[in-house]
């Protein structure tokens, strides 16, 4: 039994360990029970218990300063003594109390303050009241109180919120050297090591109700119902910033302006929601590009490069006659669709045969390039006659290419066709001003693109004559 004592007081003394209270609950109370070693003069060795094992009860209370400390008072009664044959023994009854400053290693920043495992260290300063007890083994006593200075160490291990079992190990000097009727090197001491029960008043505030205490949550307004992690915070499974209960794509890592969803061309338009992920656009175009901003993607825009409206798929109408003003034979005044674009009671605008059946023939395009040919431009000089003729005459000129290639290849590819013709005409003394150039890439193809004559005439600039 003596040798279990010694292995336990011996664990105790090498563990560094405390009081279960945090802030919420200010107020423990407790009871202990303990072992008593007396060192002395006729003892120096502290686990010498086959000859200076005493037993000690006692009760205990603590009250919470602050997240650091907290303020200790304990008082117990046993005895305490020392076996000596040729002498006749030491043996007292030892009433002590105590009055500590403890320190809390649970106080937030070293662990956690409701952890279950609470550690602590302490110091103060009580009383020691011996009594000489009615038989031969008290002849040595001296009865008397000796005020005494102490500090220790212990911990606390939670059961419940509210109980813990408590270890603890408190070190005493006294101070006088008579007690145990010897006085040659040093004051006598005791040290007690002692387990118990505590009791925390109150419960710990846990705000959100997430079940994290408020003195460990790091975000104490989560709201109801809503998983947390060990500190209170919402779970975010991708790690992207986006808690999972406000996060539409939890799974996956994306931005705070996408709700938590990949946005892979950075235009503010989650990649589920975008119809082009892949090209930076707007809104109103469902996150395509709109090169014009007339509202229409470009993917949709007949005229990319002209602001138009929705109702002409993106082309200009300025008169509003529904027939888009590269088409429109009368821009300028509403028509109807029969009369391309001219008033029914008017006659549309003529242009001459030749320089129609000159429209009828596109300038085409060796593939991926934008060059003329040699026998386009004797083509092109032939329509700058006509046009420098009647200046009245307006010509449009629509770029296109094949379906090889990929969309950012083709649409500036067909643009370069369209302004090599420009070119060429301005030259020739046409005014610029009066060549409108529209480019459309590979859409709108004239003829089937799966044999190369079908390539071949998708690679062209046609030409829209108007007054």
């Amino acid at each position: 039994m003596k040798k279990l004592l010694l292995s336990f007081t011996a664990f105790v003394l090498g563990m560094n360990v405390l009081n279960a209270q945090t802030q919420d609950q200010k107020l423990s109370v407790g009871l202990h029970a303990g072992v008593v070693n007396y060192n002395g003069e006729l003892n120096y060795l502290w686990l010498n218990t086959d000859k200076a094992f005493r037993a000690q009860f006692g009760v205990s209370a603590a009250y919470n300063l602050n997240a650091f400390f907290n303020l200790g008072l304990d008082v117990s009664k046993g005895s305490i003594g020392y076996h000596v044959p040729e002498m006749g023994g030491f043996r007292a009854d030892l009433t002590q109390g105590n009055l500590q400053l403890r320190f809390k290693i649970n106080n937030g920043r070293m662990l956690k303050e409701d952890c279950r495992f609470q550690p602590y260290v302490f110091g103060g300063f009580g009383f020691a009241m011996f009594k000489a007890k009615d038989d031969d083994s008290s002849k040595l006593v001296v009865e008397g109180t000796d005020f005494t200075k102490n500090i220790g160490l212990g911990f606390t291990v939670k059961l419940t919120q509210n109980i813990g079992v408590n270890f603890n190990t408190l070190y005493s000097i006294l101070s006088s050297d008579r007690r145990d009727h010897q006085s040659l090197a040093f004051n006598d001491q005791y040290l007690i090591n002692s387990v118990g029960v505590v009791y925390n008043f109150g419960k710990p505030k846990d705000t959100d109700g997430d079940g994290v205490t408020d003195a460990n949550d790091k975000c104490p307004e989560t709201p109801a119902g809503v998983q947390v992690d060990k500190n209170g915070c919402p779970l975010d499974s991708d790690k992207d910033g986006v808690a999972d209960f406000q996060d539409e794509c939890p799974e996956v890592a994306g931005t705070k302006e996408t709700k938590g969803c990949p946005d892979a061309d950075k235009d503010g338009i989650a990649d589920k929601d975008d119809q082009c992920p892949e090209e930076a656009g707007t809104a109103a175009t469902n996150g395509c590009p709109d090169k014009d901003g007339d509202g229409v993607a470009d993917k949709d825009d007949k005229c990319p490069n002209v602001k138009g409206t929705k109702a002409m798929k993106g082309c200009p109408d300025a008169d509003g006659d529904g027939v888009a003003e590269f088409e429109d034979g009368c821009p300028d005044v509403a028509g109807t669709k029969a009369n391309k674009g001219c008033p029914e009671s008017a006659p549309a605008p003529t242009i001459s045969a030749n320089l129609e059946k000159l429209g009828r023939i596109d300038a085409q395009f060796q593939s991926a390039e934008y060059a003329l040919r040699k026998k386009y431009k004797e083509h092109l000089d032939q329509i700058a006659v006509e046009l420098l003729a009647d200046p009245a005459v307006k010509v449009t000129l629509s770029g296109y290419a094949d379906s090889r290639g990929d969309k950012a290849f083709n649409m500036p590819l067909s643009q370069k066709r369209a302004e090599a013709v420009k070119a060429y005409l301005v030259k020739k003394g046409v005014d610029k001003e009066r060549i409108s150039v529209l480019f459309f890439g590979e859409d709108f193809p004239k003829a089937p693109s799966n044999t190369a004559e079908g390539l071949a005439i998708n690679r062209r600039v046609e030409f829209k004559f108007t007054k």
